[in-house]
Order: C-alpha cells, then sequence, then structure tokens
C-alpha cells in the first residue's frame, strides 16, 4: 500500500535549489535509509514527508488518515519543561488527535507505551526537568516522544547521535522487528545496514530510491556512477573530436583565401 507519493517536487533554501522535479513513492512496512552529504536537504526531506514543510513546487499525496512521528535531529524544550510535558507536547498525529478529541482509552493506552519506553530507557520520572538531562538522556526522551504513537510512518532524522551503544543496539532490535515504514538518515553506515531494505540518495538536485541495505546500494552506487563516468567520457570524445574538425576547417578556409 502506498503511504506517500511525490510528484515532481522541488525544494530550495536559502536561494540554492537542493532537489528537482523529485517523483517517487513510499510504501507500508518500507525501511528506508536516507543519505546524501551534509547540507543536500535530508533534514528538509523530513520535514516535507512530515507535513511541516511543503515543496516549492509539484505535489506530495498522503493516504488518507495517515499517522506520522518526526524525531528531529535537534529536540527542543523549554527552560521548565518536565519530562512528562515534553512527550505529551509531540507533533505525531496520534498526540495531537488525543489533545483534540481528549479520548481516553486511547490516552491510556499511549501513556503505557511511555512507560514501558521510559523504563525500557532508563529515563526519570515524567516530573524531571528536560534542562537537566544530558544530551544522550534527551535523545532518549526524544526517541520515546517519537515511538510511542505508534505512527504507520517514522520519520529519524539522526537516531543515534549522543546514545551509547546499549541504547542504539536496542533501537536497532527495535526497528528490525518494526511493522511500521519509517526513514531514517544517521551517519552510522552500520546501523543503516542493520535496518534498512530499501536506500535513497540526494545526489545531484536528484532523488534517488534502491532496492536492498546500505551495502546493495554502495555496489548499486558503484555502477551508476561507472556508467556516469563512462557517458561523461564519451561526451568529452564527441566534444574533443568535434573541436578538432572545427580547427581542421578553420586552416583549410584560411589556406583558401591566401
Amino acid at each position: 500500500m502506498n503511504l506517500i507519493s511525490l510528484d515532481g517536487i522541488s525544494k530550495s533554501a536559502g536561494g540554492a535549489p537542493l532537489f528537482e522535479g523529485a517523483s517517487l513513492g513510499l510504501d507500508a512496512g518500507e525501511r528506508i535509509g536516507l543519505v546524501g552529504r551534509n547540507g543536500r536537504g535530508k533534514s528538509t526531506f523530513l520535514r516535507l514527508l512530515a507535513g511541516e514543510l511543503e515543496p516549492d513546487s509539484g505535489s506530495i499525496g498522503r493516504k488518507r488518515g495517515l499517522s506520522t512521528s518526526l524525531l528531529p535531529q535537534r529536540p527542543s524544550f523549554g527552560p521548565d519543561e518536565t519530562l512528562g510535558e515534553f512527550l505529551y507536547g509531540g507533533d505525531a498525529s496520534r498526540i495531537r488527535s488525543l489533545a483534540d478529541r481528549r479520548a481516553a482509552s486511547e490516552a491510556e493506552a499511549l501513556e503505557r507505551a511511555y512507560a514501558s519506553l521510559c523504563t525500557e530507557l532508563g529515563l526519570p520520572g515524567m516530573e524531571g526537568r528536560m534542562a537537566t538531562f544530558s544530551g544522550g538522556m534527551v535523545k532518549k526522551a526524544a526517541i520515546a516522544r517519537a515511538l510511542a504513537p505508534g505512527a504507520e510512518l517514522l520519520l529519524l532524522d539522526e537516531p543515534t547521535n549522543h546514545l551509547d551503544v546499549d541504547t542504539i543496539e536496542w533501537l536497532e532490535r527495535r526497528l528490525s522487528q518494526a511493522q511500521y515504514a519509517f526513514v531514517l538518515v544517521t551517519h552510522d553506515r552500520w546501523f543503516l545496514d542493520a535496518v534498512c531494505d530499501t536506500m535513497m540518495d540526494i545526489e545531484r538536485r536528484e532523488l534517488h530510491k534502491y532496492p536492498g541495505g546500505y551495502s546493495d546500494y554502495l555496489r548499486r552506487r558503484i555502477e551508476r556512477e561507472a556508467a556516469l563516468e563512462k557517458a561523461e567520457s564519451r561526451r568529452l570524445t564527441v566534444l574533443k573530436t568535434e573541436l578538432a574538425w572545427l580547427n581542421r576547417g578553420a586552416r583549410a578556409r584560411a589556406g583558401k583565401s591566401e
């Protein structure tokens, strides 16, 4: 089942294009790793999928009622915000829905999910102040907030930053067993290879999607780069031949005039 369809979307930042004319789909259950050089638009792309940003051109279609949850690279919180306030102040679709409808049964389920995740991640009580947490504890709280609502599409921006090895392995197991779809941005190549079954990259202002994990992606990327280099080599050969022909023509004309 298709969750999101991108049709010719383009996006710029600071006047510079990040990607142009991108068209592809994200399906239910897909485990996608998104890679690309820094500044190429990976975080922007996640925010587009989450609905926080709109494309400059093109359109994004979503499955009716699609629930999404975004883990930002740098979670933000107020100076006096408690863990409980942080968790229930998230932007996940289900959290917003509960705040709007005050559905008691769903609220209880979400509370149980938070309690379980906080225990597994070693987080303190709900009254703990976020400003006193270490970088690793803040990231754990943000992971709990992203995972608990049980969204159909999870968007993770650098989830392993500031985490200890045990927590990274815990998250790896969790994502490997996931039934939902996710798009993951990380510099941890081992983590990508362990949890992703599809890869996507942003290169030369284009979005490309590849089946398989990160190791498969590297092989396909090498093949694509080799094909591009071969095509560029042929193009340069044609240009050099044309230049040589023009030079011969110029000498021939000069000789005739003399």
